[in-house]
């Protein structure tokens, strides 16, 4: 019973420290993000490009949010218990699958207005 118990805390413990360096890869995205987007501000300027930089500076604001939030949790262990119950695993897969896509349609939109001009 000990074995078992002792197994199920160092399952808790590895879990905890792979969604810390979850949130740290999502951070990291982030900044890709936005310095990607920040590298020409004639992109806002192009009527075509509005809607997805709309899109990806909320999904980047949200984000933010979460990683500020995730982060006022100083304590390794406080985290391990609030994220015992806490969806926090599936939110960071959320905003990575939404970052990615947000990306793609940039790079689609770019495809679009390069095969179009005229």
């Amino acid at each position: 019973m000990a074995l078992g118990i002792l197994s199920a805390a160092g399952k808790i413990i590895i879990a905890q420290a792979e969604r810390d360096q979850s949130v740290d890869r999502l951070l990291q995205k982030l900044d890709y993000v936005y310095d990607f987007i920040a590298q020409d501000e004639n992109l806002s300027k192009v009527e075509s490009m509005r809607n997805v930089l709309g899109k990806i500076a909320q999904q980047t604001l949200e984000c933010a949010r979460f990683i500020r939030d995730y982060s006022e949790t100083k304590s390794f262990w406080k985290r391990t218990g609030k994220n015992i119950v806490a969806e926090t695993d599936n939110m960071i897969a959320q905003y990575n699958d939404a970052l990615d896509g947000l990306m793609q349609q940039f790079r689609d939109q770019v495809d679009r207005d390069i095969f179009s001009y005229p």
